[in-house]
């Protein structure tokens, strides 16, 4: 399975479709630790929002994937 974010979906139903991916991993007894499902959704993100994530992580060097998700939703939002 390969997970790609796109321009035409918003952030939010994406993130939501990779921790579904993220879950059926858990489910099969492969256990992925949060730090993984940050660096994959920062990884994966489309070009327009790269200089976004990038300024992001600069302003504090660990995030949660729930902080991650806010700040995203708050960026969809604006």
């Amino acid at each position: 399975m390969e997970f790609k974010m796109v321009d035409d979906k918003s952030m939010t139903e994406q993130v939501q479709e990779f921790q579904f991916i993220g879950n059926k991993i858990a489910i099969s007894g492969i256990a992925l630790d949060e730090n993984f499902y940050v660096g994959a959704i920062v990884s994966k993100h489309p070009p327009s929002s790269k200089e976004y994530i990038s300024q992001l992580l600069d302003k504090k060097e660990d995030f949660t994937l729930e902080q991650l998700l806010q700040h995203l939703q708050i960026e969809q939002e604006t």
